[in-house]
């Protein structure tokens, strides 16, 4: 009578071995994808800033409500009040003639400083140059000429305030078009950098 026989141990289960899950020295390193990102970054800073400057440069300079015009030979006069000294200019459509005499409220020959820099956006109206109104009161100007050149009194104050229309925005493109570059180099230079010292670094 044969014995009954014990089933042979059972072998316990084939576990595999865990691979390392440290990052390779190539999944450390920063990707070509960041190059990309600095070009664009510099062309919108670029296109921003050249789009500002253009638009400052050419900004609005409309034409002044004026208090006063002769047209041809004649004479008017304007109003200046108290406190608004260096406000007042002069306007001609005829910027190479000048044969007007401006007279102050106490009966002095005004002076004119000259300037020519500004023009109406319809190209009618010129900058001559400002009045010396230091003196509150009835001012008048004499004008002679054909009667094709007009001139006019306004206030200086359009003049100034398209040139600061002009200045700020060139000024915000400038700086909009230096902060794409100063950017897109720091992107650039950085990913650069880490690239090349995570190469160096030897593979796990």
């Amino acid at each position: 009578m044969s014995l009954p026989q014990s089933p042979p141990p059972s072998m316990p289960p084939h576990i595999p071995h865990a691979h390392s899950s440290a990052p390779s020295t190539q999944d450390l390193r920063p990707r070509r994808l960041w190059y990309w990102v600095g070009a664009v970054v510099l062309a919108v800073g670029l296109t921003a800033g050249v789009a500002l400057i253009a638009l400052g440069a050419n900004s609005a300079k409309p034409t002044p409500d004026f208090a006063a015009q002769v047209d041809g030979s004649g004479t008017a006069t304007f109003e200046v009040g108290a406190g608004e000294d260096g406000q007042w200019a002069l306007f001609t459509t005829d910027v190479n003639t000048w044969d007007c005499t401006h007279t102050t409220p106490s009966g002095k020959v005004g002076v004119l400083e000259r300037e020519g820099s500004y023009e109406t956006d319809d190209g009618v109206w010129i900058l001559n140059g400002y009045l010396d109104t230091t003196e509150p009161g009835e001012h008048t100007y004499s004008c002679a000429g054909g009667s094709q050149i007009r001139h006019g009194i306004a206030g200086g104050d359009v003049v100034k305030g398209a040139e600061t229309r002009r200045v700020a925005m060139v000024s915000i493109g400038l700086g909009l078009a230096a902060a794409g570059i100063v950017a897109a180099l720091v992107i650039v230079v950085v990913t650069a950098l880490r690239r090349r010292g995570n190469a160096r670094r030897p593979a796990r």
